[in-house]
């Protein structure tokens, strides 16, 4: 990316349903960046360690600008 690109501010939001997951990465107006829906939710990843690393893993890519976060556990 060049040096002089400036990524917009984004918002990362972890979302639980029924046995299942959600990462939506959208800009601050709510435009959808970047979504996995229903990813599996087993019971040794229903803990505040593992959506930590999953935060720290997208907040640490350039390629995007996460400001906000908004999650279920």
């Amino acid at each position: 990316m060049p040096a002089n690109t400036q990524l917009k501010p984004m918002k990362l939001i972890l979302t639980q349903g029924e046995g299942t997951w959600d990462k939506v990465i959208t800009d601050l107006e709510g435009n959808i960046i970047f979504e996995q829906r229903g990813l599996i939710l087993s019971e040794e990843n229903t803990n505040k360690e593992y959506f930590d690393g999953w935060e720290a893993q997208l907040r640490g890519l350039t390629f995007w600008n996460i400001v906000e976060v908004e999650r279920f556990i």
